[in-house]
C-alpha cells in the first residue's frame, strides 16, 4: 500500500511540475528584434517655377508670396511688369486701393501679373489679410 501512495504522490508531483512548465512557457526567450529605424525625412527640394501664363510678357520683377510679399517694395520702369508668384501654402488675392486691378485668387504655385504703364506709387495688400501689404513704384 505504501508503494501505491508513493507512486500517486510521485505522479501528482510530476504532473504538477509539467503543468507549471507549460503554463509559464519557455523562459529561454531570444531578445526581441530591434525596431527598424524610422525613415529620415528628406528636405523638400526647391519648387520649380511654373512658366508665366500664356501670352504674358516676361516679368521685370517677380514678387514671391509665402507668408508675406517678397520683396514688399519694388521699383520698375514705366511699362514694367510685376508678377506675383504664390509659393506659400494658402491662396492669396492681391487687391489695391489704387489703380492695380484685383488679381482674383492666386492658387498655390500659380502666378498673376500686371503691366504698369503709368508712373506712380501703387500700394497693394492681400485681400484675406489686409495687414500684409506691398508697394510698386513706377518711374
Amino acid at each position: 500500500m505504501k508503494k501505491v501512495v508513493y507512486l500517486a504522490v510521485l505522479t501528482v508531483f510530476i504532473l504538477s511540475s509539467m503543468l507549471a512548465v507549460v503554463a509559464c512557457g519557455d523562459k529561454t526567450t531570444e531578445p526581441a528584434p530591434a525596431p527598424s529605424p524610422a525613415p529620415t525625412p528628406t528636405e523638400p527640394g526647391p519648387t520649380p517655377s511654373p512658366p508665366p501664363p500664356s501670352g504674358d510678357k516676361e516679368a521685370d520683377v517677380v514678387i514671391e508670396i509665402t507668408d508675406n510679399f517678397y520683396p514688399a517694395e519694388v521699383i520698375i520702369p514705366v511699362g514694367g511688369r510685376v508678377v506675383w508668384f504664390n509659393k506659400g501654402n494658402r491662396r492669396w488675392w492681391v487687391s489695391s486701393p489704387t489703380k492695380i486691378p484685383d488679381t482674383g485668387v492666386i492658387p498655390i504655385t500659380q502666378r498673376m501679373g500686371y503691366t504698369f504703364n503709368e508712373p506712380g506709387e501703387y500700394e497693394y495688400y492681400d485681400l484675406y489679410h489686409k495687414e500684409i501689404t506691398g508697394k510698386v513704384i513706377v518711374k
